[in-house]
């Protein structure tokens, strides 16, 4: 059995679970006020470990075999979610039926959007265009497919350095994302990710 504190939680998707080995209890933090909200105390035989495992989520996560996707499919199976991942011969994510069809089968709560056509300098400069047509297109098609299926709580976008301005050096902070045009030899793959903010916060509101 678990001896809990009364938790009293409006939003679920903006507390975070405090795991404290020591002294083998739970904390809960309210990611809008950054403020405690409560604390649950486990019995000796309880493994703190166990407790995280226990499944809170589906995700879906687009690119889960890739070079990132991959490590994000692995921690969030190890916590005990269950993950979709997409795969391009049964959802092409250009194909906006095909992400529907595929987001209703899964029914997410949350979707990760780690998938991107790009491999550097290189690529760009022999396919900018397809670069960019098929990076507006996937987000374009996710968002308006998520739209459509009532499970999809949240949808995160896996960023890039690209989309900050040109003249940043070293560090790349939130607050400088629209500070300056990003720069010309990436502009067709980072300004993708800006329309992805600015399509998040339109769907957001509507």
């Amino acid at each position: 059995g678990l001896q809990a504190q009364d938790v009293k939680v409006t939003d679920p998707t903006s507390v975070l679970m405090i795991v404290n080995r020591d002294s083998n209890d739970i904390g809960f933090m309210d990611l809008k006020t950054r403020k405690m909200i409560g604390r649950t105390f486990l019995g000796n035989n309880v493994n703190p470990h166990m407790v995280m495992m226990s499944p809170d989520g589906r995700y879906v996560v687009t690119g889960g075999t890739g070079f990132l996707g991959r490590h994000l499919v692995f921690r969030l199976e190890a916590a005990g979610h269950t993950v979709g991942v997409p795969r391009s011969a049964s959802c092409d994510l250009l194909e906006l039926g095909q992400v529907l069809a595929y987001l209703q089968q899964e029914q997410p709560d949350r979707i990760i959007h780690s998938a991107a056509y790009y491999g550097g300098l290189g690529i760009n400069g022999v396919e900018p265009a397809t670069i960019y047509f098929r990076n507006v297109m996937m987000g374009a098609n996710l968002f308006e497919a998520a739209r459509q299926v009532a499970s999809v709580k949240k949808i995160v976008v896996v960023g890039t350095a690209c989309s900050y301005p040109g003249r940043l050096e070293n560090l790349m902070r939130e607050e400088d994302f629209w500070a300056g045009a990003v720069h010309p030899s990436v502009e067709n793959y980072g300004i993708t990710k800006k329309i992805m903010a600015v399509q998040g916060r339109a769907y957001f509101a509507q």
